[in-house]
């Protein structure tokens, strides 16, 4: 059996904030062209309806209703809630990795690695998996 070392969680934690961040920035990219199509879905049904080209009953409710979705999502979206957390993982792994990298003794990379991740949010556990299950299928630290 392998001698497991400790630092190896700094290994998966910064693959796993990688796997995060990775996953964040795809978020956004599909929220933000959700709300350009719903938009442009918009408009189109609107200019038909002006047209009398098609008729939505009750066209009111929904243009109401549609309007506010768009409008919530854009308010959520401008915030950058999503870019501003993966950029949070971003500078996380990259700390990480400096200590990952390092010649300092376990014990002070412990140290410092504990340090690190008092300063930073947290990602979800399924990254942690998704990275020690792609590292032990690739024959990894783990």
């Amino acid at each position: 059996m392998t001698d497991i070392k400790a630092s190896n969680r700094i290994y998966i934690t910064y693959k796993a904030r990688m796997a995060a961040e990775s996953k964040l920035r795809l978020y956004s990219r599909v929220a933000n062209l959700l709300v350009v199509w719903f938009s442009f879905c918009m408009i189109v049904a609107s200019i038909g309806l002006a047209s009398d080209s098609i008729t939505i009953e009750q066209n009111e409710i929904f243009f109401a209703s549609a309007s506010v979705a768009i409008f919530a999502s854009s308010v959520f979206l401008a915030s950058g809630v999503l870019e501003k957390r993966a950029n949070e993982f971003r500078s996380c792994y990259l700390e990480l990795q400096k200590i990952w990298n390092s010649s300092v003794n376990e014990n002070e990379k412990m140290r410092r690695y504990g340090d690190v991740l008092e300063s930073y949010p947290n990602h979800s556990s399924r990254d942690d998996a998704d990275v020690i299950f792609d590292t032990h299928y690739r024959g990894g630290l783990v």
